[in-house]
């Protein structure tokens, strides 16, 4: 069945019918204010003031766990400042990109899966570029850009009838590089990121490819932040093309990814037909949970069951794959990944989760709960 997308996909490549979507024009704005000598906080305010959806994010940026600084910031001039003119730049980058993947559909659940993965690619060769004592920018756009051709792999799919997420990520891998390019080409994009986005794979880094090494090496983190609930330190050394400066600076970041991703308010971009609610039987086990994610209300359910890399949770209404959501159990407040949800006979829906980038100090506690759980029939 895949050959068929396979197929189809290279047949748009080759004549040229693939809509790319246009570059975030609210990043090029703010590209050129400040490009301008002399700018002022006041003209980058003015560009956010032009973008209700980018000032939202921005304040939410603010205040999130990743930047916040004592009081709250409650103005847009407080925000610039309390991130930074050139910080926002970036941010203002990775805003318009995740607007690209914040289509609803089939494979929305791919889209989710594919923004948290380049957010994380672009902090990560952002922390890499930090820790060499370098300027940031073009290593977190490269880390945010490389795998761009998901984002037009995943909507050609959708167009050509595709469905099924777990058969059509590997037809996503397959093309994303070439459409990437495809990509590349109608947003002009500097030669040099073209270059990591056509070699990231297929390439070894040499000793001058800084931007490329930073690239791979986040492709690697990511690798193990989808596997593992926890990268400490000594876990990302591992890996094998980390010093261990680079590992610690790391370990310290990965915690407030899930928080800074949901900021982005891309989380929540919604299923074409999410499963109506049902009505929960009565529990059957002795934990209760709440789930947190993208919205004001929070979903009560129960914990089934859970171990040191999964729990399943029991709720009224259905989970979204690639959902990132806070989950509370006895007073432990830590993210997880939905990696899927089915009706449960008895009534509501049972989430599948896995712990995502927890704290060493959360991963001890999770662990002491699960030790307290029942086996699992």
């Amino acid at each position: 069945m895949t050959d068929y997308f396979d197929q189809q996909i290279v047949a748009r490549v080759q004549r040229g019918d693939v809509r790319v979507p246009a570059y975030p024009p609210s990043a090029g704005k703010l590209q050129r204010v400040l490009g301008q000598p002399g700018y002022t906080i006041s003209d980058v305010v003015g560009v956010l003031r032009t973008d209700d959806v980018l000032a939202a994010t921005t304040l939410r940026l603010a205040n999130s766990a990743y930047y916040a600084r004592g009081s709250a910031a409650s103005t847009l001039s407080t925000a610039v400042v309390r991130i930074g003119s050139q910080q926002l730049h970036r941010l203002t980058m990775a805003a318009g990109t995740g607007r690209v993947f914040a289509s609803s559909g089939p494979l929305a659940g791919l889209r989710r899966r594919a923004w948290r993965q380049s957010l994380i690619s672009a902090v990560v060769c952002e922390r890499l570029a930090e820790a060499a004592g370098e300027p940031a920018e073009e290593s977190f756009v490269a880390g945010l850009l490389h795998d761009i051709g998901r984002v037009l792999a995943i909507a050609v799919i959708e167009e050509l009838g595709g469905t099924n997420e777990d058969d059509m990520w590997p037809v996503v891998e397959r093309f994303h590089v070439e459409l990437g390019m495809v990509i590349a080409a109608k947003w002009m994009l500097p030669p040099a990121l073209e270059e990591v986005i056509a070699d990231h794979h297929v390439r070894d880094a040499g000793p001058n490819d800084v931007i490329l090494r930073r690239v791979q090496a986040a492709d690697q983190v990511v690798a193990l932040l989808e596997a593992e609930p926890t990268a400490s330190a000594e876990r990302l050394g591992t890996i094998g093309v980390l010093t261990p400066r680079e590992c610690a600076l790391l370990a310290k970041t990965i915690p407030g990814m899930p928080e800074f991703i949901e900021a982005f308010g891309i989380n929540q971009i919604p299923d074409r037909a999410p499963a109506p609610a049902k009505t929960v039987a009565p529990p059957r086990a002795t934990r209760p949970v709440q789930l947190k994610a993208t919205g004001p209300d929070p979903i009560g359910g129960e914990l089934v069951n859970g171990s040191a890399t999964s729990l399943t949770v029991r709720a009224s209404t259905a989970g979204r794959p690639n959902w990132l959501v806070q989950v509370t159990v006895d007073q432990l407040t830590f993210w997880a990944n939905v990696t899927g949800s089915q009706p449960d006979p008895a009534g509501g829906f049972e989430w599948l989760l896995k712990p995502f980038a927890l704290a060493a100090d959360a991963a001890a506690r999770w662990g002491e709960i699960t030790a307290q759980l029942p086996k699992a029939a």
